[in-house]
């Protein structure tokens, strides 16, 4: 997905793989990236040469450059199943201990 000088535009739940970049601002401000798919780039997920105040939100994207899929609420998601793993270990443990005594 490109965009060459523009601004205050939304690009939103596009799919766009195996390209050199997934998404390509050139001089393009404040413009908004939400819920696209962008796997298999060869450089970036996100190439803003020149640009400004752009948000992307939402998106899952892959590149060579960064085999990372970024998505935030996966992320999220992998942080509540540690903190629940985390409380079930220690209340566990917690009832082991007073049941002993």
């Amino acid at each position: 997905m490109y965009l060459i000088l523009r601004d205050d535009t939304i690009i939103i739940a596009n799919t766009a793989n195996n390209n050199k970049n997934g998404t390509y601002l050139l001089n393009s401000n404040t413009n908004k990236v939400i819920n696209n798919v962008l796997l298999g780039n060869s450089e970036y997920c996100y190439n803003q040469t020149g640009s400004l105040n752009n948000i992307f939100e939402g998106n899952v994207c892959t590149s060579i450059g960064c085999s990372l899929v970024i998505d935030l609420s996966l992320i999220f998601l992998i942080l509540v199943i540690i903190e629940s793993l985390t409380l079930a270990v220690i209340f566990s443990t917690y009832f082991v201990i007073k049941r002993k005594s």
